[in-house]
């Protein structure tokens, strides 16, 4: 802001006279540059994969963004979340690493404060949790005696319990053949193993395999087994 006031001024003549001058108190404010946050993303899967980092989307470049200058908070707890490292994907999208403690599917704004910018906009969004049970597949055997007893009956021995495993939960493959062979039932034999009783066209010695999904679990492994099957 300026204002016009009497000086005293010394000419170049060494006379003192008084004139009337702009001078400018205080400084010179700089304008701040707008910009707009468009939007923000997160990775992971819900209930699966715990989300590691969020991307912000921004409408113009941010010079020497830092972590400092950017707050992540959970609107559902308040919490404001750790903020890592932060990467330059294109000239206005970031990925910025978070770390803390939050519940699948809260949700997270972001605030930027930074000198000489101005910033828009208020975008959140989802953020991810782990919440499944790993259980991991240790080991298949298969019933029978090659040659001469068919196989009729997989043995699967797991880390923990599964609780409620059902016939539509698993599927074992025949891999020599890649045909899908029929479950038709499954016994918790002894925590925690599980006899699964099995149906199909096999020879003797193929490889048999095994997946499961179940919601609220997350499998490991990948075991295999030869199966049995009478010489004709």
């Amino acid at each position: 802001m300026k204002k016009i006031k009497s000086i005293l001024a010394i000419s170049s003549l060494g006379v003192l006279s008084i004139g009337t001058a702009a001078a400018i108190v205080g400084c010179n404010k700089t304008s701040n540059t707008d910009v707009e946050l468009v939007s923000l993303a997160a990775n992971g899967t819900p209930g699966i994969e715990t989300t590691t980092k969020l991307t912000l989307t921004t409408n113009i470049n941010i010079k020497n963004l830092k972590k400092d200058d950017i707050t992540i908070t959970d609107t559902n707890t308040s919490t404001k979340l750790t903020v890592g490292t932060i990467k330059l994907i294109s000239d206005t999208t970031y990925d910025i690493n978070i770390t803390g403690t939050w519940g699948n599917g809260d949700v997270v704004s972001i605030t930027i404060n930074k000198k000489g910018y101005t910033f828009v906009g208020s975008p959140n969004v989802k953020i991810n949790k782990d919440d499944n049970i790993h259980v991991q597949l240790k080991s298949l055997t298969a019933d029978g005696a090659s040659g001469d007893q068919t196989t009729t009956e997989l043995f699967l021995d797991t880390d923990k319990t599964i609780a409620n495993l059902v016939i539509a939960d698993i599927t074992v493959k025949n891999d020599t053949s890649s045909k899908t062979l029929t479950v038709d039932k499954v016994t918790f034999t002894t925590s925690p193993t599980y006899t699964i009783a099995i149906d199909g066209e096999w020879n003797d010695s193929d490889i048999a395999s095994i997946t499961i999904k179940k919601t609220g679990y997350t499998f490991t492994g990948s075991p295999t087994t030869k199966l049995n099957k009478t010489s004709v």
